[in-house]
């Protein structure tokens, strides 16, 4: 795609499919460099969505760094322009990210809130799979607070969404985590 004229092969959606790539490879730094290329090709194009996406892809990075504060900064940051566009969805993954990352850091009252929030947006889409994400996320947080019957229920509730959503990978990932609160 690189390789096509002018304007095509600047297109910042190239930069997310890169950036795309490189976090499926574990490549931090080259999806943080696709990223940001992205979201400065963004902002000159008035891409919101580009940008918000663009941002999404740094927190993550940065998550994978160990700079949490600054993922979470980047989550809330993508999430005010899917916010301020009505993308809801995307508002509701970037909650599972920011409540994942403050779980992360032992703020659990905080990331309860993130993942409540998520799963209130994923009711109210319809959306079964994101809130079987939300869901998942909840019952780990129950997990690590030691509260293993209600970590189970949400965790059993998520797997089932997942499994009636079609999600394999999803339905398989939840039930390792349904086993390893079992063996707990």
């Amino acid at each position: 795609l690189r390789g096509l004229p002018a304007p095509n092969r600047d297109d910042p959606r190239i930069d997310l499919a890169e950036a795309k790539l490189a976090r499926r490879d574990w490549d931090s730094e080259r999806a943080l460099k696709a990223a940001k290329a992205a979201e400065i090709k963004g902002w000159k194009l008035g891409e919101s969505q580009v940008v918000a996406r663009a941002l999404a892809f740094r927190g993550e990075s940065a998550e994978i760094m160990g700079q949490l504060d600054e993922a979470i900064d980047l989550f809330r940051q993508a999430g005010a322009l899917f916010e301020k566009s009505g993308n809801q969805a995307e508002v509701a993954r970037m909650s599972f990210a920011s409540g994942v990352v403050l779980g992360d850091q032992g703020h659990f009252d905080q990331a309860q809130k993130q993942f409540e929030a998520g799963l209130q947006i994923a009711q109210q889409l319809g959306s079964n799979h994101l809130a079987a994400t939300q869901l998942s996320g909840l019952g780990l947080l129950r997990q690590a607070r030691g509260e293993l019957g209600p970590a189970r229920s949400l965790l059993e509730k998520a797997y089932t969404f997942y499994k009636e959503t079609g999600d394999q990978a999803f339905e398989l990932r939840t039930t390792y985590f349904l086993a390893q609160l079992l063996w707990q």
